[in-house]
């Protein structure tokens, strides 16, 4: 099988990868296919954000990414932290002046 869909037609599964879902629709697990032990867990807000995706290689935590958000629910910043090459790499995202009175 190639490919596969569920019900509400997402992704479940690729000739390389298995895909779980919330029950908001959210990508929550992408896992590779055989005993590899390398996935990756993606972890949301209660506003359904991306904050947290953390990678496995060989079941042991390989990287990790944190993305923060302004009150308004936009992304500010991201934090990669390397586990394999023990780094960290910060990004803070600038946004223009929405209005100013």
């Amino acid at each position: 099988m190639a490919f596969s869909n569920n019900k509400s037609q997402r992704l479940t599964e690729d000739y390389k990868h298995f895909y779980l879902y919330d029950q908001n629709g959210n990508l929550t697990s992408i896992q590779e296919r055989g005993m590899t032990g390398n996935f990756k867990n993606l972890t949301y807000s209660s506003e359904n954000q991306l904050v947290k995706i953390q990678e496995y290689k060989n079941s042991l935590l390989t990287k990790e990414i944190l993305y923060y958000y302004d009150a308004l629910g936009r992304r500010m910043r991201k934090v990669v932290s390397d586990k394999e090459n023990k780094t960290i790499k910060i990004t803070i995202l600038h946004f223009p002046v929405i209005e100013q009175r």
